[in-house]
């Protein structure tokens, strides 16, 4: 006679590995203790945390909360993509043990949208949370622009490049034309 029997065990820890064993017991003898077989519990849908971007002229840090699920153990796949549908695919993909990811090399003063899920350690994933959308910041103008020389073909002029920290050195286009209307 086979039969089968199953137990659930309640308030165990999301994206958490487990480990059981099963033994029968008749009439007060035991039997020695099957396999070991492990599972994961599935991970919870990540919450949004109070500030969630840090922003910059070529690169984004998102953040994001833990929700229930173990801090430094669960793996989390955030997108980032310039259409909010995140279609075709996304811009820009990153998977992390922390609870923020930083994308670079971004198209300054563009829309950007960004979503993340978790995957438990079996690597079955929740469902996406949307992160909401920010702009990266402008390209920033050059300063202090000065004529310093004129001859009857050519001009000179000087001015204060930009130099934002955590940005790479901006070249500059320079146009000169005899009336203001550019």
């Amino acid at each position: 006679m086979t039969t089968s029997a199953t137990a659930s065990v309640p308030a165990l820890t999301p994206n958490t590995t487990y480990y059981g064993q099963v033994n029968s017991i008749i009439n007060g003898s035991s039997s020695p203790y099957s396999a070991y077989v492990t599972t994961a519990t599935l991970a919870v849908i990540p919450t949004t945390a109070v500030s969630t971007w840090t922003v910059n002229i070529t690169s984004l840090t998102v953040s994001w909360q833990n929700g229930a699920n173990p801090v430094d153990v669960t793996k989390y796949v955030v997108d980032l993509s310039t259409d909010s549908g995140f279609a075709p695919v996304a811009t820009a993909s990153s998977e992390t043990y922390l609870l923020n990811g930083t994308f670079f090399t971004l198209v300054p003063d563009a829309t950007y949208y960004a979503q993340v899920k978790a995957v438990n350690h079996s690597e079955i994933p929740t469902n996406y949370l949307a992160l909401g959308s920010t702009k990266t910041l402008q390209t920033p103008i050059p300063t202090n622009l000065t004529f310093t020389a004129a001859a009857a073909t050519n001009l000179t002029a000087s001015w204060t490049a930009p130099n934002p920290a955590g940005t790479p050195t901006p070249s500059v286009c320079r146009r000169i034309q005899t009336s203001m209307g550019f």
